[in-house]
């Protein structure tokens, strides 16, 4: 079945609203998000400490691949590959 994304009328509430943690686990190595649901922002975690922490520790809603494909090119979040990419983006901003 393929994902046709998230019902629109809760959009700013499908992981329960403001910023979530989330997790996709398909690979080898599970992959972690901060989705901020209010900004329509999603950032990557890629530093190995955040990981190895998250994956002992997190708790939050599990995606697929075509979950965060879908956040990122149809429902137009904007992507960070890196919390240092976040950062230094909306540093500019401020």
């Amino acid at each position: 079945m393929e994902f046709s994304g998230y019902r629109e009328d809760r959009r700013g509430n499908w992981f329960g609203g403001g910023t979530q943690m989330v997790y996709m686990d398909e690979s080898t190595e599970p992959e972690f998000y901060i989705v901020n649901e209010q900004e329509s922002q999603i950032i990557r975690i890629r530093e190995e400490q955040q990981i190895k922490m998250l994956s002992h520790c997190m708790y939050g809603p599990q995606l697929k691949r075509e979950n965060i494909d879908w956040l990122i090119h149809k429902a137009q979040f904007k992507y960070y590959d890196s919390v240092d990419e976040y950062i230094t983006k909306t540093a500019s901003d401020i």
